[in-house]
């Protein structure tokens, strides 16, 4: 699992999704420094910060797109989002950026704790920042494609759904199910998998962006994630996801959502969003509750 997580930091898989063609989104890769989220509290960058890594490159990607979307290794910092006035994580300036990283449990964990549970748990491991273009995506064009190689080693789009927790009126159409099917498959046999044969992944659970569900726009890779481990299977189960073979499309049906949204989840603390998921038990929750409370 820990070469899984490894392979999965944006800095693996970003290049091979960027040239020759873009099959994401404009991202600027640069290091991390050990300390730049070292300190307690939250600080914004002082004159003389703004001279030193990674500022430099944070403004580059600013002065180059205007609004730049954050995030490290693995994740972003989406439960930080209340640190900047624009919605979104739309950062327009280094103080931003260094708020929003500095606030988040997410990239927190990211940092100390990404490998816990596996071999590497608690050894030091680089970690960088990638600083996207921000785009506006629409949380209905947001779908999660799994897949892994079979027995005969070919690759098999086991499940596609929707990432976002509430109905969405294009998941509804059993029509657009089905071009979202085709489309995701397609894009993910094409592009995603000789791409995961280079990457040294068997497996794995990658989120795509349909701007429009029927149009010729191309879909983006937005994330890939482990298989298992760390990822949310959403509406599938990882059991189902290792039997089915036929690109199985599931959505939110109209009047249910799921227990949480991941964006919702996130800005949540650590310890809450771990018994919403099952990880802790009922018992343990409410005195994680009452504690907080004290």
């Amino acid at each position: 699992m820990s070469e899984d997580i490894r392979l999965c930091a944006i800095d693996k898989w970003y290049p091979l999704f960027s040239t020759p063609k873009q099959y994401s989104f404009e991202t600027l890769i640069t290091s991390l420094p050990s300390d730049f989220l070292s300190k307690d509290g939250i600080f914004a960058p002082s004159e003389e910060d703004l001279d030193k890594e990674p500022y430099p490159d944070i403004q580059d990607a600013i002065d180059e797109w205007g609004t730049v979307f954050p995030k490290t290794s693995w994740s972003a910092p989406l439960d930080a989002d209340f640190m900047v006035a624009r919605s979104g994580l739309r950062c327009t300036t280094p103080t931003d950026v260094a708020l929003v990283l500095q606030a988040s449990n997410r990239i927190s964990h990211d940092v100390h704790h990404a490998y816990d549970g596996t071999e590497l748990e608690g050894e030091t491991y680089p970690v960088t920042l990638a600083l996207r273009q921000w785009k506006h995506i629409a949380p209905a064009g947001e779908v999660r494609v799994f897949l892994r190689r079979a027995g005969n080693c070919e690759w098999k789009v086991a499940g596609v759904c929707q990432r976002s927790a509430a109905y969405a009126e294009e998941w509804g159409n059993a029509t657009n199910r089905a071009v979202i099917q085709d489309v995701s498959a397609k894009f993910a046999e094409d592009i995603i998998a000789p791409r995961l044969d280079k990457l040294g992944l068997a497996r794995a659970a990658v989120d795509i962006y349909l701007p429009h569900i029927r149009s010729t726009t191309a879909p983006r890779v937005i994330d890939i994630n482990p298989w298992s481990g760390p990822t949310d299977p959403l509406l599938f189960t990882w059991e189902e996801l290792e039997e089915l073979e036929g690109a199985e499309v599931r959505s939110v049906r109209e009047g249910e959502t799921r227990l949480m949204d991941p964006e919702r989840e996130a800005q949540f603390p650590l310890e809450i969003s771990a018994g919403l998921s099952g990880d802790v038990s009922v018992e343990q929750l409410v005195k994680l509750m009452q504690q907080g409370g004290k």
